[in-house]
């Protein structure tokens, strides 16, 4: 009776901390007049005070210096975003909204079960990974394709990396987006999602050239 006692004021707690509420809406970049779609999400963080956290559900498709669609094709800009340098994701961001630090990005993977399972729940649907579409299974995949169920409303999409001065790469395989955490000159961290994983990966050794895609949190 004590060890389940014990549990239950476990998940209680656990309850407490994460609250399962999350609304859907949209913002529009007073830049471009561009409509994005939006999740929000509460938590307590102690017993009297409960915040929000508001994350776009969408890649960034804002043009700005340093960024580009994937293989330089527009229409890959309209489904999927623009990819970003380091600099452009850091100067890119529409008012009032910030590029997530690497903590920001651990606590979003954590509500949904942590790096290990997190993918599945945080990515799309979506015919846009490959691996949800047998007719185009690459060989190396292999059997083992991992689809999201979305069930985050985070809708990650697989929009490649890449700029036109490195080429462009795994497009409807990975999901690539920066952190703002930079850890040196040259180097940031980013957040890696694969097809043929329900991990999320966070790399601490890219390239700050590199094109990523871009999610901005809500700035408090």
């Amino acid at each position: 009776m004590i060890r389940i006692a014990t549990i239950l004021i476990s998940l209680f707690a656990l309850a407490e901390f994460y609250l399962p509420a999350q609304s859907q809406g949209t913002f529009t970049d007073p830049r471009d007049k561009q409509v994005y779609q939006t999740i929000t999400w509460q938590i307590k963080s102690d017993k009297d005070s409960i915040s929000e956290v508001t994350w776009m559900a969408q890649n960034l498709n804002f043009r700005h210096p340093g960024s580009a669609c994937f293989n330089n094709d527009t229409e890959n800009c309209e489904a999927f975003g623009r990819l970003y340098t380091f600099a452009a994701a850091m100067e890119g961001c529409p008012p009032a909204w910030s590029l997530p630090t690497n903590d920001q990005w651990q606590e979003l993977t954590d509500r949904f079960g942590g790096k290990a399972k997190a993918g599945k729940k945080l990515k799309s649907k979506s015919k846009l990974w490959l691996g949800s579409r047998p007719e185009l299974e690459s060989p190396y995949l292999g059997s083992q394709r991992y689809a999201g169920n979305n069930k985050s409303g985070f809708s990650v999409i697989p929009a490649g990396v890449g700029t036109p001065e490195t080429g462009f790469f795994k497009f409807g395989l990975s999901a690539v987006f920066w952190s703002s955490t930079s850890l040196s000159e040259l180097m940031a961290s980013d957040w890696i999602f694969s097809v043929s994983s329900t991990q999320v990966v966070n790399s601490e050794a890219n390239k700050h050239t590199t094109g990523n895609a871009v999610r901005y949190i809500k700035t408090q």
